[in-house]
């Protein structure tokens, strides 16, 4: 996973014609994304980049257990049974997924969801959820990107691919494939 920066981004034909100097990039640990009809197909990463190429048991677990520490650290901010903040690294972890990998996003968020029931013993619905991670986000985005966030949020189509199978592996992607924000 990667997290794009609009100003690496470079046509398949720049590249091309470019690559000695996107490798030396490369070598000087900066990321280039290769664009073709306008849509990311590859990214030119420095070799000691992380990359958790078929270990994605390992992510599943990693972004797992960083929810649940993480719920158990923002279960304070709960105020008049509404979440205030679901802390400063939760929103860095959220704003992360949000722009390298919207299933990666939703898996994370619903699994710090349901840890956060778990510590507090009961359910949270999404409009007691929504207030506390807009919040926390804010340390990590802009607001229109928060409200982009919320606008897919109040959606259904998160609400109905995730929850049912929050239990399930990183590895499980809904029926219709990759999750989109529309």
């Amino acid at each position: 996973m990667v997290k794009t920066s609009p100003n690496r981004m470079r046509s398949v034909t720049d590249a091309r014609s470019g690559l000695n100097a996107l490798l030396a990039d490369a070598e000087d640990g900066i990321t280039t994304h290769i664009v073709k009809n306008s849509k990311i197909v590859a990214h030119l990463v420095p070799s000691n980049a992380l990359i958790l190429d078929g270990a994605v048991d390992l992510l599943d677990q990693m972004l797992t257990r960083l929810a649940f520490d993480a719920a158990a650290d923002s279960a304070r901010w709960l105020i008049d049974g509404q979440l205030a903040n679901a802390g400063d690294f939760m929103g860095e972890l959220l704003a992360w997924a949000w722009t390298t990998d919207l299933h990666v996003f939703c898996f994370t968020l619903a699994h710090y969801h349901r840890a956060l029931e778990r510590q507090i013993g009961h359910d949270l619905t999404r409009e007691m959820l929504l207030p506390g991670v807009e919040t926390a986000l804010g340390s990590a985005m802009s607001g229109s990107e928060i409200r982009e966030v919320r606008s897919y949020l109040l959606g259904e189509l998160y609400w109905r691919d995730y929850y049912p199978n929050v239990n399930g592996p990183l590895s499980y992607r809904p029926n219709h494939a990759t999750p989109t924000r529309s």
